[in-house]
């Protein structure tokens, strides 16, 4: 028996490959050069369909563009797309034309089956007619059935075998050639009384997920509002073992049927003066799913005080599911749409799609990209990704599609809350949409900082272990011996305290009040770097600490240390101006820049990351360097009051001591 297959592509092909494995001979027909040749040449453009499968039946299936060569082919089965017109109205268009051309190749007792998605009465009001009109007449010269396709790309668990096969024919004779046909490739095959309980079985597939996912996604929207968790919600309910079906909230539908099908069920029941408000409602929720999704993309970069305009976005996934590279009404393409018209800076890395043509858009190299990109979006979860290796490589990640759910375990209110704000794709009660970003910049200023100030008293130490080093020794050599070292360390160490504590008493008013404001804003600025650190990553004293939103902790170390620099400034200083000045000011400069950045944010005044962090670094350079010279000021004025009081020892002229 020879089969002919029209449309090549997702449903096509692997129905192609089911009949030539059975020992049917195929000839494939598309109107797609490319397509033609690939599979020509044993080389195959679906997931599905691996090549060294195609090799394998280079005996038995070929390809072609022309119809002709499906004249001596016993059976025609139709596999051409019918997607939908800007409008949302249905487009017949390849279906009318491939119609068109079987008529004129049509011949006696040729089976023609339509498997393509479309409305109740296609077959009989359309297909019949079409082929019809070269004389011949469906059920008695030729036969007529409408047969679903059912394929799900990207699944292995079901198959064209296993998967039972619905079968509609015009006539009973045409459903009985129809029921013969698909039994060759399929264990299970369902005859029905006609091909329009066969369409609207289709449709009423699709459209039951269809209303299930609606139905979660607007109650996603309604869970945003509420500030509840709508993952923690789908995942409890599913935990009831009856009348209950999981279906989990996304960026909205893809596909060649579930975003289409409640669009044409809906056409047909209007032509019918019906209308179907629950089926259109729930593709209309569906359809506006990515603009919600674009609003959370704006939220999170508010949050983090970055506008959408000029961010680098990378979009993680553009097929419409995981393991395909089918993008056909994908979610993802809308929100790339939609990003792009608000000016943000795009790029995609999908394994699957090679490029986005009306996007402009070309694959990128995933490590690079994360590197690049200010906020990664997860659109579509390949299997090929590792979410969590993702999220620990990204400056802001979120997670459209809960990646990581199967990882992630319903808590309680007693439970660890970091298991869920390490993965900014939930929304944690009473908080922000979490993210995951690195101030590695303001962290290494906060580290050198302290290094540097470290540095600072040990060069004095090492001063005043020469002065009783030398004092202890034969006074010929600095260093008499390593006993002398030691036994100098202790009167060392004191001296050292003395003269700061002499130097900062002895310290001009400009000194104290300039040295207590740089002190307070790196004191404050390199704990709350340091706190930020330690809460995000779960670590030391800040375990379970819950992050998000504005939360206290983002204030209270700047404020205390704040304090702390006017208390010293009050007990070092004695003059009453003096202490108001240094309090008042110590002050101010403790909030640092990091908490005057939140509270600007507070009041919708927005910073762009880039701008904020090169001034923060910028400020505490100053600040580290400012307060690098003063120390060593404040600390030489101290050695030389100690050394004219007689406090510790002098040198006589062959030791050169920094600061004398």
């Amino acid at each position: 028996m020879s089969v002919g297959i029209v449309g090549l592509g997702y449903v096509g092909l692997p129905l192609a490959v089911a009949f030539a494995e059975a020992g049917e001979v195929v000839i494939g027909l598309d109107s797609d050069r490319s397509k033609v040749d690939r599979l020509n040449a044993a080389e195959s453009y679906i997931e599905d369909v691996p090549s060294s499968t195609l090799a394998a039946l280079t005996d038995r299936i070929s390809a072609t563009t022309e119809y002709a060569e499906l004249g001596t082919c016993e059976a025609v089965i139709v596999c051409v797309p019918t997607p939908l017109t800007g409008s949302r109205e249905p487009d017949l268009s390849f279906l009318e034309s491939a119609a068109n051309n079987l008529a004129e190749i049509l011949t006696d007792g040729q089976l023609v089956v339509l498997e393509s998605t479309t409305y109740p009465g296609t077959t009989r009001d359309l297909m019949a007619p079409t082929l019809e009109a070269g004389g011949k007449k469906a059920g008695t010269d030729f036969h007529l059935a409408f047969s679903p396709e059912r394929i799900d790309p990207g699944r292995t668990d079901f198959t064209v075998r296993t998967t039972p096969k619905l079968v509609g024919g015009l006539t009973p004779s045409c459903t009985e050639r129809s029921v013969a046909l698909y039994e060759k490739i399929c264990d299970q095959v369902v005859p029905l009384s006609g091909p329009e309980a066969a369409e609207l079985s289709k449709l009423l597939e699709n459209i039951f997920r269809s209303v299930n996912i609606a139905l979660v996604n607007e109650l996603a929207q309604l869970c945003d509002r509420l500030g509840v968790d709508v993952w923690e919600v789908v995942d409890a309910a599913s935990t009831k073992p009856f009348g209950f079906m999981r279906f989990d909230p996304g960026p909205g539908m893809g596909g060649h049927c579930l975003p289409v099908d409640p669009f044409y069920l809906a056409f047909s029941a209007r032509e019918h003066d019906f209308y179907p408000e629950f089926i259109e409602l729930a593709g209309k929720v569906n359809q506006s799913q990515p603009l919600f999704c674009v609003n959370r993309v704006e939220r999170v970069l508010n949050d983090n005080r970055r506008p959408v305009n000029g961010t680098r976005i990378l979009i993680l996934g553009v097929s419409y599911k995981g393991g395909v590279g089918d993008v056909r009404e994908s979610p993802s393409l809308k929100i790339i749409r939609l990003l792009s018209e608000l000016g943000a800076d795009l790029s995609y890395h999908d394994p699957h799609v090679p490029e986005l043509v009306d996007a402009g858009l070309v694959n990128s190299e995933l490590v690079p990209a994360l590197e690049a990109a200010d906020l990664t979006v997860i659109v579509t979860a390949h299997p090929e990704f590792d979410i969590e290796d993702v999220v620990r490589q990204s400056d802001l990640v979120l997670d459209l599609r809960e990646s990581h759910a199967e990882s992630m375990p319903i808590t309680s209110p007693g439970s660890d809350p970091m298991a869920r704000l390490k993965f900014p794709g939930r929304r944690p009660q009473h908080s922000h949409w979490q993210v995951i970003k690195s101030d590695k910049g303001t962290l290494a200023l906060a580290i050198s900082t302290v290094g540097i100030a470290g540095t600072v008293l040990a060069a004095q130490y090492g001063r005043l272990l020469t002065r009783r080093t030398h004092e202890q020794s034969s006074g010929e050599h600095m260093v008499a011996a390593p006993t002398d070292l030691l036994s100098a360390a202790p009167a060392a160490a004191v001296d050292t305290v003395n003269v700061a504590v002499d130097g900062f008493g002895t310290a001009t008013r400009s000194e104290l009040i300039l040295f207590n404001l740089l002190a307070g804003f790196l004191g404050s600025f390199a704990s709350v770097r340091l706190t930020t650190w330690m809460i995000k990553d779960d670590r030391g004293p800040f375990r379970n600490v819950k992050v998000g939103g504005r939360h206290i902790h983002h204030f209270v170390p700047g404020i205390l240390l704040a304090f702390a620099s006017g208390i010293a400034a009050l007990v070092v200083k004695g003059e009453t101006g003096d202490k108001r000045i240094a309090v008042s000011m110590g002050i101010g400069m403790g909030l640092t820049f990091d908490e005057a950045a939140l509270l600007l944010d507070m009041r919708d005044v927005y910073w762009t990351r880039e701008g904020l962090l090169s001034v923060q670094l910028s400020l505490g350079t100053v600040a580290t360097l400012g307060i690098t010279i003063l120390t060593m000021r404040i600390l030489g004025r101290g050695e030389r009051h100690q050394e004219e009081s007689g406090e510790i020892p002098k040198l006589d002229g062959t030791v050169a001591v920094p600061g004398t």
